[in-house]
């Protein structure tokens, strides 16, 4: 059985892998980074005030936030921190980022079904779950996902709050609103949702 785990832990290790459960020597590149699929972090809970008070987050409705989880045994995570903690120093005052012990705040990670590491999460100024990463992003993708998300807080443009596809906005993949859209790949957003999609009129 032992002999099973170690050939796993060093498969893991090979491929760049640092599941949350294990130790992992070997730090990914950016472009490993994983985006989850929206479906997937649609479903993902919103930040709830015990949370926003455990990681120090602002209220809701203030800035966008970040939060990255990470553990002291995990390589990958040690060689994403010091982009992510200049990330912090650029965005200070404009959004949160924050970072969330794995072996400290276990029911923090379970809330968010994290599995690997570092895994990295950006919600809303409301505390919705709009992008999701296992492992870190490149700073140009994660700088592109804030200023967005700044932008449109300043901007006060909310989603719609209806479920109903016929009140989904349209967007360009460089954020750009496409009343009527022609064939092309979109990120249709409804409600908090919010999916790429190629339409065809």
């Amino acid at each position: 059985m032992r002999k099973i785990l170690h050939t796993l832990l060093l498969a893991a290790a090979l491929f760049g892998v640092a599941p949350a459960s294990a130790q992992s020597s070997s730090a990914p590149s950016p472009a490993s980074a994983t985006r989850l699929i929206a479906s997937s972090v649609s479903r993902l809970p919103q930040l709830s005030t015990g949370i926003r008070t455990a990681l120090g987050i602002s209220e809701e409705g203030t800035r966008p936030c970040v939060i990255d989880f990470w553990a002291t045994w995990c390589a990958p995570c040690l060689a994403f921190s010091p982009r992510y903690e200049a990330l912090k120093k650029e965005y200070a005052g404009k959004a949160d980022l924050v970072s969330c012990d794995y072996d400290r705040n276990r029911s923090i990670a379970q809330t968010y079904a994290i599995r690997m590491l570092p895994t990295v999460i950006v919600f809303d100024h409301n505390g919705n779950p709009v992008e999701m990463f296992e492992y870190g992003p490149a700073d140009s993708q994660l700088r592109s996902i804030l200023d967005e998300l700044i932008e449109r807080q300043a901007a006060g443009i909310e989603a719609p709050e209806s479920e109903d596809s016929s009140a989904a906005e349209y967007y360009t993949l460089d954020g750009i609103r496409v009343d009527n859209p022609t064939d092309g790949l979109y990120i249709r957003r409804t409600g908090a949702r919010s999916e790429l999609r190629l339409i065809r009129k």
